[in-house]
C-alpha cells in the first residue's frame, strides 16, 4: 500500500514551498502574503495577514522542524527571543522585522477585492489577548529543545523566556479572552484556550524543580 508521503508527495512539497516563501530571513514566518482578501465576498472580515502570529508561525516551524529544515526553527527561536524585549510586552503577534505596534488603517480610496471594502493595513488584533498562543509557541520549543538542545547559554536564555510564559499562562487562563477566532467584541472562555495552556503547562512543569513550580504556582 502506498504510503500518504508516497501518494501526496507533489501536495506536501507545494505546501511546504509556501511555507517557504512566507518565511523571513531574520526566523519571522507570516500567516499570509496578503491583506483584505474577505472572507466572503462584499463582507467586511478583511484583514492584515501579513504578520508573525506566535500560534501560526509555531505551527508552520514545527512542520518544516519535523521535515528536517533545522535552519528554519533555529532562525525563528532567535525572532522569538529578540521580540521578547521585557516581561510586560507579551504580544500574540508581531512585525515581519519585530515591530511591536501594528496600527490598523482603512484606506478608503481603495475598492478592494470585488468591491470588499474596507482594505486595512495593519492589524489592531496585536493589541488582543489570546491565551492559547503560548500553548502552541510552548509545544514548539519543547520539540526544538527535545531533538536539539543547543548550547548551555542558549538553554538558559530560553529558560528564562519561558519561566515568564509560564507564569503569564497561570496568571491569564481563568481569565476570557479573543480566543483563536479574534473577536472583536468582549473577551469570552474559549475551551480550545483553556485547552492550550494546559498544554503549556504539561510541556513544561513536569521538567522543572519544585521551588520553581511554587513559584510560579
Amino acid at each position: 500500500e502506498m504510503c500518504i508521503r508516497d501518494r501526496y508527495n507533489d501536495v506536501i512539497e507545494r505546501s511546504l514551498l509556501v511555507l517557504k516563501l512566507m518565511s523571513y530571513h531574520n526566523g519571522a514566518v507570516l500567516a499570509a502574503l496578503t491583506t483584505s482578501l474577505p472572507e466572503a465576498v462584499g463582507e467586511v472580515r478583511n484583514w492584515d495577514y501579513r504578520f508573525c502570529w506566535l500560534r501560526d508561525a509555531s505551527m508552520s516551524i514545527e512542520t518544516m522542524f519535523q521535515i528536517g529544515h533545522t535552519g528554519a526553527a533555529k532562525r525563528f527561536m532567535k525572532f522569538i527571543q529578540s521580540t521578547f524585549v521585557s516581561k510586560h510586552d507579551y504580544q500574540i503577534m508581531y512585525g515581519i522585522r519585530g515591530e511591536h505596534q501594528l496600527t490598523e488603517v482603512i484606506l478608503d480610496h481603495l475598492s478592494g477585492y470585488k468591491n470588499s471594502k474596507p482594505v486595512r493595513i495593519g492589524n489592531d488584533a496585536y493589541h488582543q489577548k489570546q491565551n492559547d498562543s503560548f500553548g502552541y509557541l510552548m509545544d514548539l520549543i519543547y520539540q526544538y529543545y527535545r531533538l536539539m538542545p543547543g548550547t548551555l547559554d542558549e538553554i538558559e536564555d530560553m529558560w528564562e523566556m519561558v519561566k515568564t510564559i509560564l507564569a503569564k499562562v497561570v496568571e491569564n487562563w481563568r481569565k476570557p479572552d479573543k480566543g483563536i477566532w479574534e473577536i472583536r467584541g468582549e473577551g469570552q472562555h474559549f475551551v480550545s484556550s483553556k485547552v492550550m495552556c494546559w498544554v503549556a503547562l504539561d510541556l513544561s512543569l513536569i521538567h522543572i524543580s519544585e521551588p520553581t513550580r511554587l513559584q510560579l504556582i
